[in-house]
C-alpha cells in the first residue's frame, strides 16, 4: 500500500503508525513540521484488517489519509473501525 497524509495545519506536531489487527507496529513515522503533504510507503502487508494512528503531541489539525494499492494504483476502500486495546 501507499499511504498519503494531507495536514491542514502543517506545522502540527504528530506521529503516525500503522499496526495490525493484533495491535502490533508496523510502521512509525514522525510528521515532517511545515510539510503539507507526506507519502509513505510502498508499504508491503497481506491482506487484512489495519489500523492507522494519528497522534498529536503539540498544536491540531484535521487531515486526510488517503490509501491505495502501490501496485495497481486502486483505492481499495476500508472501514472506520475503532483500534483494539
Amino acid at each position: 500500500i501507499v499511504l498519503d497524509v494531507y495536514w491542514d495545519e502543517p506545522s502540527v506536531q504528530a506521529d503516525l503508525s500503522l499496526r495490525n489487527q493484533f495491535n502490533q507496529e508496523l510502521m512509525s513515522e514522525k510528521h515532517r513540521k511545515k510539510v503539507q503533504h507526506e507519502r509513505y510507503g510502498p508499504i508491503n502487508v497481506a491482506a487484512g484488517k489495519y489500523y492507522i494512528r494519528v497522534r498529536c503531541s503539540q498544536g491540531e489539525s484535521a487531515y486526510t489519509l488517503k490509501i491505495r494499492d502501490a501496485e495497481n494504483n486502486e483505492v481499495p476502500g476500508g472501514s472506520f473501525d475503532q483500534l483494539p486495546e
